[in-house]
């Protein structure tokens, strides 16, 4: 990892009102992010003659983040920074920005902290037992998978079904009992997804459907984390449905 000097950088302009960082959070290692200082939100009175920029890790230690490029923008209203986000995975990062004026007094520091999250992680079915379901004839019923996860924290799950002739029947993110897509808060975790049964088999036999994991979705900036466990699908037998012919008769 490199090591951060304190940057200064030179502005030929002054601006008018206040001035804030971006408001990520959260970053996943790796990726490169911009942050900037909006100009037009400065009070200096006697004009703006440079920017400090700094990063240091929360509880004091060596900083590592690399910051690849400042720039004001073409029409000089925003001052922006990119950073390559290579430091430490699970640590606290806070990005700080401090405004000097051609008095050359400073304003009070604003500041961002940023938490710097796993690039990538796998995530499987907890075993490879299959699922038996009865085939649907209008009963609710909800299967209960077993996934292990790790990697981005919060993240969202998308998954498939496919049918026994491998057609996409549904492609899906993990929902609560409200309908409402689940952020996963642990970037370590054992969970269950709930599968509801529309698995209609009209067959004389059992049939094969399968679940199958496609990727989990960092909330924060979107990074994907791909199947990489040995488990990616679940297979669901379907047992036939049973069919009374005749209806009822009056004997």
């Amino acid at each position: 990892m490199k090591f951060l000097r304190h940057i200064l950088l030179v502005l030929l302009f002054s601006a008018g009102t206040s001035f804030a960082l971006s408001a990520q959070q959260e970053v996943t290692n790796g990726l490169v992010r911009k942050y900037s200082i909006d100009l037009t939100k400065v009070i200096a009175p006697n004009g703006v003659k440079s920017i400090h920029w700094e990063i240091t890790r929360k509880d004091g230690a060596v900083l590592e983040p690399t910051i690849i490029s400042t720039f004001p923008d073409a029409a000089t209203t925003n001052h922006s920074i990119d950073i390559l986000w290579d430091g430490t995975v699970g640590d606290t990062y806070v990005l700080t920005a401090s405004l000097e004026d051609n008095n050359s007094c400073f304003s009070e520091a604003v500041s961002q902290e940023i938490i710097i999250l796993p690039s990538d992680g796998d995530f499987m079915f907890a075993d490879a037992i299959d699922v038996l379901a009865c085939s649907f004839n209008g009963v609710a019923e909800t299967k209960s998978l077993n996934v292990t996860y790790a990697g981005v924290k919060p993240w969202k799950l998308h998954y498939r079904i496919k049918d026994k002739d491998g057609v996409v029947r549904d492609n899906l993110v993990a929902k609560d009992s409200d309908g409402n897509e689940i952020e996963f808060a642990n970037s370590t975790a054992i969970f269950d997804i709930e599968i509801d049964n529309f698995f209609i088999n009209n067959d004389n036999s059992d049939q094969n459907w399968i679940v199958e994991l496609i990727k989990a979705v960092s909330v924060a900036d979107g990074n994907e984390t791909l199947v990489k466990g040995v488990n990616p699908t679940k297979n669901i037998t379907v047992h036939p449905l049973p069919v009374i012919n005749g209806g009822i008769t009056l004997n």
